[in-house]
């Protein structure tokens, strides 16, 4: 890897000294000991960052699947829109309270802050109980946590002292069984959670917006008929996504959209 990047190395940073290369010669590890050794260590360092992404790929969907019910149910947010059709929202957006979006995003960031026992607390008082499958599951969660912010740490300032920036970290251990254990977890909380307690709420919201967005790109689309508007919809579903719902749920969807009175 280093043979063939060197004359770009050399390229882009004239004044990096760089190991020699050549047929006899292969960069740093010279024997066949320095090889295994450092690809042992190129194997902890990225199990340690699957686990990393894991986490951070749960938080991610957590605020992204609370944005969504905070926009379709906005009477989580603020009382006073008990009774109010999110979907006018969507269509006069010019008429969402000052200040809605904002507070929709910090909303949406709390449970992903502090231990998981207030993780699970912050949601069940934001948006309703979670499942008792998630709730079973707060130590592994914990212990996910824990084992990714030290991991996190010893990359940073808090970790061993290292020759270079990007020597392999081997201080926090990650087997492959811890791997498999962080991908069920995951799996096992984000799919709970997104059956039980958000899908309920989000309902339909998602394939509206979505509707809305496709339809303000389009040009004199209120003119057209609505099993045209449904074929491109559908298409653009297709195309977009893989998949889409049939044309009789497309229409009817079409039309409750355009039967939607403003806020």
């Amino acid at each position: 890897m280093h043979e063939n990047s060197e004359s770009a190395i050399k390229g882009y940073f004239s004044n990096i000294i760089t190991p020699r290369t050549g047929k006899d010669y292969r960069a740093i590890l010279k024997t066949k000991e320095n090889w295994e050794k450092g690809a042992d260590d190129f194997s902890i360092w990225v199990r340690q960052n699957t686990i990393l992404s894991a986490a951070s790929v749960l938080e991610v969907y957590i605020v992204a699947a609370c944005t969504v019910v905070f926009s379709a149910c906005p009477e989580l947010i603020d009382r006073s829109l008990l009774g109010i059709n999110s979907v006018s929202f969507i269509k006069h957006v010019d008429r969402l309270p000052t200040g809605y979006r904002r507070m929709i995003k910090k909303r949406s960031e709390d449970p992903t802050k502090g231990k998981w026992s207030d993780r699970i607390r912050k949601l069940e008082m934001e948006i309703g109980r979670v499942p008792s499958q998630v709730s079973s599951l707060v130590p592994k969660l914990q212990e996910l946590q824990d084992k990714r912010n030290r991991i996190a740490h010893s990359y940073g300032a808090e970790g061993e002292l290292r020759r270079t920036p990007w020597e392999p970290i081997t201080a926090i251990s990650a087997e492959e069984a811890d791997i498999l254990e962080t991908f069920k977890v995951v799996d096992t909380v984000s799919k709970a959670l997104d059956r039980d307690l958000f899908a309920p709420l989000i309902g339909g919201y998602e394939i509206i917006n979505e509707y809305h967005s496709w339809l303000c790109a389009q040009n004199q689309t209120y003119a057209r008929p609505i099993e045209e508007l449904a074929f491109g919809f559908r298409k653009y579903l297709g195309q977009s996504f893989g998949q889409t719902p049939g044309s009789a749920y497309i229409k009817a969807m079409i039309e409750y959209y355009n039967n939607v009175p403003p806020p």
